[in-house]
Formats: structure tokens, C-alpha cells, sequence
């Protein structure tokens, strides 16, 4: 069950469509006059926005129906989730990896708003189906699936144990070699490549797998990292085995940056770790999963 309150605590996270925040906040001229003219990326986020904006009025609706209250925030940078019973998710898997970042131990039910324009790997369903979705979370009926996620650690020190997608750890300026040592248990080496990605499972369908990696049944215990574009010319030719592997439950990755400013992104590029020189990150599975509802189920109909 959602709590033994009378009405359940429900908060509801929206973004904002990218026609919200570049014409109407921002004012931008050049996206405005693209829109004006027709052009096929203005008519794209256009569409984007009014599908966007259709998926909330029936989030409002479904909840209305139900008789359920809730408050409605934007994505918001620096929020922290206490007491709530569910998150909802309005957007698509960009919203819902910033959600795990602001949630700790509360249920998660995500759809996506934008179908037609979103990949929404993450999200139960689309919005305008989120009525029986709501009334079966609420009613305890959707079995949650916990999505490992990964904890980063700094010269020992706790940054973040909710990373739901990826990290990519690379020199400051992307363009330039990265330059490491790894360790995994009793191994380790010294490498030059552009940069490590380390995922999740849920994360192993993304920048991971485009590197080289496998993906991971979404439910798995296990972290995967991979050296992206190792340097495999001169004296390290052939030199390198740590360039792909995983990290299991109470295994580290660890890495230690050699003399020049590095980075490690976290979920996407909004949020990013400054790693100094001879510094050292640590990658490992955390103990708090995310509780994601209804994943892969149909809710009975409660009408």
C-alpha cells in the first residue's frame, strides 16, 4: 500500500518541453522565427510541445477522476523527496534520470509525455493512459521493479548513490587523452583512451553498448564498464586488459586520474564532478535501488 494516510502524498514532476524553455522563457528570435516559417525542426518541437503539454492536462485528468491530490513541480535542480508516497513522472527517460537523483526510498511511476518525440525506455506507459496506472498505485496493486543503481565515490567520499543510467569519466576536454589507472580487485594498469564508461543495467543500452558493451537484463546486480577508444599504438600496443568487464555487488572499480584536470558526467550532461590530478573515483553498486512501478505490467481496470 501507497501509506496509511487517508489521501497518499503525491507529487508529480513534469520537464518543461524545449518550446517552453527556448521561445516562451528564453525569448529566443532565431528558434521563434523557425517556428514562424514552418521550418521542419520548428514544426518538430512545436508538435513536440503540444503533445507534451496534451499529456499533462491528462495526467490533471486521470488524478481529478481518481480524486486524488497532488502538487505539480517542474524539473527541479537541488530538490530532495522526503515524505512523499509517489512520484509521478511526466516526460521521458532525460526526466526520469534526473527524478533518481531527487528520490530516495519513494515509488516511482513514469510516462511519457512526448511518445512521438521521447525515447521512453524507462516510462510504464504513455499519458494518456496513466488513469489505471495511478489508480493501481495507489491502491498498492503495481509490483515495483528495482532498478540497481550506482554509487560514485571521491577520494573516498560519498558524491551520489543514485546514479540510474551511466558515468563517463574523461580528461576535462573530451577531445584530449585521457590518462588512468584502473583497478579491479587485484588488477591494474595504466591507460590512455578518451575516456571509461561505467553503467547500470538499465544503463547498458545506451553509450555503453554503442562503445562495445552488452546489455544487461534491466534487473541485473551488476555495474559494466568500458574503455572508450583505447590508445593502442607504441609502447601500450596490445598492453591493455581492464578495457571492458564487471563490477558485482560489493566489487569497486577504481580509478585514478594521473596529472591533468578530469570529469566524471553523471546521468547525461547536466551534472558533472570535477576530478582533480592524482585524484581517485570509485564505482560500485548502491544499496538503494530505485523503486520503479508498474514496469512491464498492465493494471486491472479499475473503472
Amino acid at each position: 500500500m501507497m501509506s496509511s494516510r487517508a489521501q497518499p502524498r503525491i507529487l508529480v514532476i513534469h520537464r518543461r518541453s524545449a518550446y517552453t524553455e527556448l521561445v516562451t522563457r528564453r525569448r529566443d528570435r532565431r528558434i521563434a522565427r523557425l517556428i514562424r516559417e514552418g521550418h521542419p525542426l520548428g514544426r518538430k518541437m512545436l508538435d513536440a510541445h503540444r503533445e507534451h503539454l496534451a499529456s499533462l492536462r491528462a495526467v490533471r485528468r486521470a488524478l481529478d477522476h481518481l480524486g486524488l491530490q497532488a502538487r505539480f513541480l517542474h524539473r527541479t535542480v537541488g530538490l530532495r523527496i522526503h515524505d512523499d508516497d509517489l512520484v509521478v513522472v511526466v516526460g521521458g527517460d532525460g526526466t526520469v534520470l534526473h527524478v533518481s537523483h531527487l528520490v530516495g526510498d519513494a515509488s516511482v511511476l513514469p510516462f511519457n509525455s512526448a511518445p512521438g518525440f521521447s525515447t521512453g525506455f524507462l516510462t510504464v506507459s504513455v499519458a494518456a493512459r496513466a488513469e489505471p496506472y495511478l489508480a493501481a498505485a495507489v491502491a498498492g496493486e503495481l509490483r515495483p521493479t528495482l532498478l540497481q543503481r550506482m554509487r560514485v565515490e571521491l577520494n573516498g567520499r560519498t558524491v551520489t548513490d543514485r546514479v540510474l543510467n551511466d558515468c563517463l569519466l574523461s580528461n576535462a576536454c573530451p577531445a584530449s587523452t585521457t590518462r588512468y589507472v584502473i583497478r579491479r580487485g587485484r588488477r591494474a594498469e595504466e591507460q590512455y583512451s578518451s575516456g571509461i564508461w561505467v553503467s547500470t543495467a538499465a544503463g547498458s543500452t545506451a553509450a555503453t553498448h554503442a562503445a562495445g558493451g552488452r546489455i544487461l537484463r534491466l534487473t541485473e546486480d551488476r555495474l559494466q564498464f568500458v574503455v572508450r577508444e583505447p590508445h593502442q599504438l607504441g609502447p601500450h600496443r596490445g598492453r591493455y586488459r581492464l578495457v571492458r568487464g564487471f563490477v558485482r555487488r560489493g566489487e569497486t572499480l577504481e580509478v585514478t586520474n594521473a596529472w591533468q584536470p578530469a570529469v566524471v558526467y553523471v546521468d547525461g550532461p547536466h551534472v558533472a564532478i570535477p576530478v582533480a590530478p592524482a585524484a581517485t573515483v570509485r564505482f560500485s553498486v548502491s544499496d538503494r535501488p530505485l523503486r520503479l512501478l508498474g514496469y512491464g505490467t498492465a493494471p486491472r481496470n479499475h473503472g
